[in-house]
């Protein structure tokens, strides 16, 4: 009986102890179910993907994709980003060639359509390489920010929820 009560108090106390970290709990499942899809063969089929998660989301905005063939986003442990170009003319997403599947193109568009981009305080460079130097500048002001607390507490779950479930929160 007392091991019963001790191990209730534990996972209670685990659980209030722990809940500032609960978006982790949703990365997990993501990243589990990203492991059952197959990474994208090649371009063609990626813009495939693109459009008719578009359609899902009802997105009509012209969408650069950026394929970093040499998974150069991980540098910055990034699988992907997306942005609303500087002239506002669309918006970019980016990813990693390793990371490149179904999972991950429906996080990016997620951001898209919830108008995360939209509110980011930076804008996404008409370059890959733009972005690149951009992600380097950020790290040399703060190596380990996790960014702010509505992207890690909000925007990321979010998008987390709905790339696995389709789910619109």
């Amino acid at each position: 009986m007392k091991f019963k009560s001790i191990a209730k108090k534990v996972a209670k106390w685990g659980v209030i102890i722990t809940s500032p970290l609960w978006p982790i709990w949703v990365w997990v499942p993501t990243d589990l179910v990203e492991t059952l899809y197959p990474n994208v063969r090649n371009q063609q089929e990626a813009y495939q993907i693109l459009e008719e998660e578009k359609d899902k989301l009802g997105i009509k905005s012209p969408i650069d994709l950026r394929i970093y063939e040499n998974n150069e986003l991980r540098e910055f442990g990034n699988q992907g980003y997306s942005g609303e170009l500087l002239k506002k003319d669309g918006f970019a997403i980016g990813i990693n060639r390793k990371d490149l599947n179904r999972i991950v193109l429906r996080h990016e568009l997620y951001h898209i359509f919830r108008g995360d981009c939209e509110r980011a305080p930076n804008e996404i460079d008409k370059t890959k390489d733009g972005v690149l130097e951009y992600y380097r500048e950020l790290r040399k002001v703060n190596p380990n920010s996790l960014g702010s607390p509505k992207y890690f507490y909000l925007m990321e779950p979010r998008a987390n929820i709905y790339s696995i479930t389709g789910i619109k929160l």
